[in-house]
């Protein structure tokens, strides 16, 4: 086997490195014997390993700390407990780039001038909650 394989096996073998990183920042926090109840991950993978670090420490989600993710990707409606997350409206801004991509004049090779006027559009993201967010109720 070579070193190459080797490596991307290892790599495989590993958790994401988003996780990884709201674990070892997590085991910080804790350390730190703050007194906050809610973590915020960046990401949903950020807040998987937030979960994971706060679950192998013995505290309760939500009971003990809430947590909250970014993208709602469709493990947070899966894992226990699922995860309160911000849901960006991903189906809605690709079918809004498909529309642009459609109005392409193929046969000009060129945009029609309303879609180059088009330099901004905006899309409210919308709160998911999910158990894994409530009153910390074991932390007064």
């Amino acid at each position: 086997m070579t070193r190459r394989n080797q490596e991307r096996d290892s790599a495989l073998d590993s958790p994401p490195y988003e996780f990884q990183i709201g674990k070892t920042l997590t085991e910080e926090f804790l350390n730190k014997k703050s007194r906050s109840t809610a973590l915020i991950g960046a990401n949903d993978m950020i807040a998987f390993g937030i979960l994971a670090a706060l679950q192998e420490q013995g505290c309760k989600v939500p009971e003990d700390y809430s947590v909250c993710g970014f993208d709602n990707i469709f493990t947070s409606s899966i894992i226990s407990p699922q995860l309160t997350t911000i849901d960006h409206r991903l189906i809605a801004r690709c079918r809004s780039a498909v529309d642009l991509i459609s109005q392409i004049d193929t046969s000009h090779n060129h945009l029609p001038r309303d879609v180059l006027l088009a330099d901004r559009i905006e899309y409210t993201p919308r709160l998911v909650v999910r158990n894994s967010t409530g009153i910390a109720t074991s932390r007064k």
